[in-house]
């Protein structure tokens, strides 16, 4: 998880960013996260996190952002 200062210093960056950012969840992060995640044995999935994570749950969302694990949009293929 990202550390706290960083998030607050990049937070007026976020709309810039964001292309970056939804560009590097789908071909870099997610794919990653899979990979590394799949091994576990026990998985607890947070589906539309608000601002703050829930500690040891993998985090999914609709949108990219800096404390997601997983994007994806079940209403597109």
């Amino acid at each position: 998880m990202m550390n706290a200062n960083i998030k607050v210093a990049l937070r007026p960056l976020y709309p810039l960013l964001y292309p970056l950012l939804r560009w590097a969840h789908r071909w870099v992060i997610t794919p990653f996260n899979l990979r590394r995640n799949g091994r576990k044995k026990v998985r607890q999935l947070e589906i539309g996190p608000g601002p703050k994570r829930i500690d040891g749950f993998e985090t999914l969302n609709v949108r990219a952002g800096l404390s997601i694990d997983y994007v994806h949009d079940v209403a597109r293929a």
